[in-house]
């Protein structure tokens, strides 16, 4: 796991509306190293059908942890079914939760430190 890019969006619609934007610029980070994305590891806030078809249709394995929901009906999105189930099946395995709390150590605590001791609170850009 590694963190390859960090980017700066306004935040009009949410992580969903920011993750194709943040997700080009991985992919253009790592082609300049000829590397290759091949999982994507996200919090909850991520988690939509569009996001889920973005995803696959990248070609990249999904580790986006799922926010409590009722039961989905599918009828209207059917091409996000799979994606989602596929997800799904990912994130309750042992390889799946490993990789999320390994990006709650690493990710969520660096920046939970730059928002509290390095003043990025009150942050206007």
């Amino acid at each position: 796991m590694a963190l390859v890019a960090v980017t700066v969006q306004t935040m009009d619609g949410g992580d969903t509306a920011s993750i194709e934007e943040t997700l080009d610029v991985i992919t253009e980070h790592l082609d300049a190293m000829e590397l290759r994305a091949e999982e994507v590891v996200t919090d909850k806030g991520y988690h939509s059908n569009a996001v889920m078809v973005s995803v696959k249709e990248r070609g990249l394995r999904s580790s986006i942890s799922e926010p409590n929901r009722e039961r989905r009906k599918w009828s209207k999105n059917r091409e996000a079914q799979q994606p989602t189930y596929a997800n799904r099946r990912r994130i309750k395995g042992a390889r799946g939760r490993s990789l999320l709390r390994q990006r709650g150590e690493k990710m969520e605590r660096a920046f939970a430190h730059l928002l509290e001791t390095g003043g990025l609170r009150r942050v206007h850009v």
